[in-house]
């Protein structure tokens, strides 16, 4: 297989995908989230921490988002 293209925003639909997440679960929909009909504080935790790590790796550049196309030899 040939590389013939590949774009990348450097991590930028990353961290405002997931930096909305998780402004959405700490601060938008926390209460409703941890409330009875929500996922639960255990969950929503785990959620959190979650999206730190995704947060942390598109801050340092080790993950990116972009598409690429092959061509087969």
């Amino acid at each position: 297989m040939k590389k013939i293209l590949a774009h990348t925003d450097g991590g930028q639909a990353i961290t405002r995908h997931f930096g909305m997440q998780l402004y959405s679960a700490t601060v938008v929909n926390k209460e409703n989230l941890e409330g009875a009909q929500g996922c639960g504080k255990m969950w929503l935790d785990y959620k959190i921490n979650g999206l730190y790590v995704w947060l942390d790796l598109s801050g340092r550049n080790l993950i990116e988002e972009g598409f690429f196309v092959y061509k087969k030899k």
